[in-house]
């Protein structure tokens, strides 16, 4: 026969939860804002930078595409050339999805941004982001979702207990 449970084993218990649940729900808020910051000024410094990033035309001297039939997706892959100062530089750039765009053919002009301070650094009119503002921009939008969850995991946590003595 099961007996009547001890109601200072039950509050016991129901204090290690809500004590385990509030570290959960500050660590999660704490922890969203802390990357959230932290990645924003990353972000706001990699746009700063391209802003300042100066425009010219080049010239696609490579180009290679192809389709994926079982993943339905293309690829495509230029290189391409253009002079800063009478100085030649290459670069190049590169997509796959299932909506690419025309991909430039050999011989076209297209728009090239360059970094004044290092001209070998580039970016063509196709591709001005990179990774790392694609990751903060995901960080952005799942960050409040985890805010939210600490919030849950606090608000719960602090609620007054159901067990009575």
């Amino acid at each position: 026969m099961i007996g009547k449970l001890d109601p200072e084993v039950l509050r016991a218990n129901e204090v290690k939860m809500k004590k385990r649940g509030k570290i959960i729900g500050i660590v999660m808020m704490v922890g969203s804002v802390l990357l959230t910051v932290i990645l924003g000024m990353i972000a706001y410094s990699s746009t700063m930078q391209r802003i300042n990033w100066l425009q010219t035309s080049g010239t696609v001297t490579r180009s290679e595409s192809n389709s994926d039939i079982t993943r339905n997706e293309e690829r495509y892959y230029y290189e391409y050339e253009y002079v800063v100062d009478g100085i030649t530089y290459t670069g190049n750039d590169s997509d796959k999805g299932r909506t690419v765009s025309n991909p430039p053919t050999e011989g076209t002009s297209i728009t090239i941004y360059y970094n004044p301070a290092n001209p070998q650094k580039s970016l063509t009119d196709t591709n001005k982001s990179d990774p790392l503002s694609d990751f903060a921009t995901w960080t952005f939008c799942c960050s409040p979702i985890f805010f939210v969850f600490g919030a849950v995991f606090l608000f719960v946590s602090t609620r007054k207990s159901q067990i009575t003595g």
